[in-house]
């Protein structure tokens, strides 16, 4: 994520756990213009690095997971298991982190930020959660000056006949350590409105920024839902803007759960190659996604492929 000064103040380049502390102290300082550098998901400020980060979105497609024996390939039997909660549930959820944070921080001023997306796919740690159709993705967040965030973000998805939406809720805090090095730490909830709860999950995660590389994890307890396996999400990534023309960023990650990648295969990697191209207040990008999983699990869901996205921040 590229935080871009007015002219006269040159660049900074700041790995995203940097970033997300420092945004509202950035913006009230006048620096306005946040570049998202993710693959296919949402452009603008905090959500941008969620999304960078391994944040977001099933590692795999649902379609393809049971709780009990790991993945298997999709058939009619398991297609469209998706999760309807209702809005009471989130509007709670959510009320109570803006609360928390709101009394912790003395109501401290903050900024609100938006951010919309079109990608031609939603790919998330390789697995693309649209079976490789286009997706259209936004979400909100509230910046506080000490470091504390909060937001939500949504996108459309592709689970069977039914599942079409997914929704999250986030919460975190960022900062600097000293020495160039920067932190953030964040809960996340996981909403698929559909037809239940039974794979709505929490995520915790922490990242260190180190300069321009990132070094983080994510981890979940009960992945996909209650009785779930416990899930890790160790992930790298190296941020590079030479210039304010373009950032080029590099990802590679490793998924592991209980034949997470296939019978008797506990874990699996996915890696992203993404240059980010500012064009008339909007950011065009292009990502080069891929995994090392085998075509029988998944198909051309999380094979090698291109993806093209256009993102504004508001």
């Amino acid at each position: 994520m590229e935080v871009r000064p007015p002219p006269n103040g040159g660049t900074r380049t700041l790995p995203c756990a940097s970033a997300v502390g420092e945004l509202s102290r950035l913006k009230a300082a006048g620096h306005n213009n946040v570049r998202d550098a993710s693959v296919g998901g949402a452009g603008g400020t905090i959500s941008a690095c969620n999304r960078q980060a391994g944040l977001r979105a099933l590692p795999l497609s649902v379609n393809n997971y049971n709780k009990d024996t790991g993945p298997a390939v999709p058939t009619s039997a398991n297609q469209g298991k998706e999760v309807f909660v209702p809005m009471k549930k989130i509007a709670i959820a959510f009320s109570a982190a803006f609360m928390t944070i709101w009394t912790g921080t003395g109501a401290a001023a903050g900024e609100i930020s938006g951010n919309v997306t079109v990608a031609t796919d939603y790919s998330f740690r390789g697995w693309s959660q649209t079976t490789r159709d286009p997706a259209i993705q936004g979400g909100f967040d509230y910046g506080f000056e000490s470091g504390f965030y909060i937001g939500t973000w949504a996108s459309n998805l592709k689970y069977g006949d039914d599942a079409s939406t997914e929704i999250d809720l986030y919460a975190g805090y960022g900062g600097e350590l000293g020495n160039g090095t920067t932190f953030d730490v964040s809960v996340i909830r996981f909403e698929y409105p559909s037809e239940g709860d039974s794979l709505d999950y929490l995520e915790v995660a922490g990242s260190i920024g180190i300069g321009a590389i990132t070094l983080g994890v994510n981890y979940s307890p009960e992945y996909l839902g209650a009785g779930g396996p416990s899930f890790m999400y160790p992930y790298i990534g190296y941020s590079w803007a030479p210039g304010d023309a373009a950032s080029l960023d590099f990802q590679v990650g490793m998924s592991m759960a209980e034949e997470i990648g296939g019978p008797d295969e506990d874990s699996y990697m996915d890696y992203s190659v993404t240059l980010t191209v500012p064009i008339g207040g909007a950011d065009l990008g292009l990502a080069v996604v891929g995994t090392n999983l085998d075509e029988e699990v998944c198909g051309a869901d999380c094979e090698l492929r291109l993806i093209f996205s256009i993102s504004k921040s508001m």
